[in-house]
């Protein structure tokens, strides 16, 4: 569902330390990035699903909560804060 939302080379790129240390704003750019993509990537990634799965059921049911969502300044091909 996050390739619908964001580009494909953004979301490869977040495989790389670097990057991570810049969309998060913490100096994490020297561990690796496997380590990045477990601890840190993985359950933003989980809690963003969240709020598109929260999304489609208000729709089709009227009503849903999420209580993982609160990422923000993301666009098409860049994240932050």
């Amino acid at each position: 569902m996050l390739s619908l939302g964001m580009s494909w080379t953004y979301l490869l790129s977040l495989c790389y330390s670097f990057k991570v240390f810049r969309v998060v704003e913490v100096p994490v750019c020297i561990l690796p990035g496997a380590f990045l993509r477990w601890r840190l990537l993985n359950p933003m990634l989980y809690a963003t699903q969240g709020s598109i799965d929260g999304a489609y059921l208000a729709i089709h049911h009227g009503w849903a909560i999420n209580i993982g969502g609160g990422y923000h300044h993301a666009s098409l091909k860049d994240g932050g804060g």
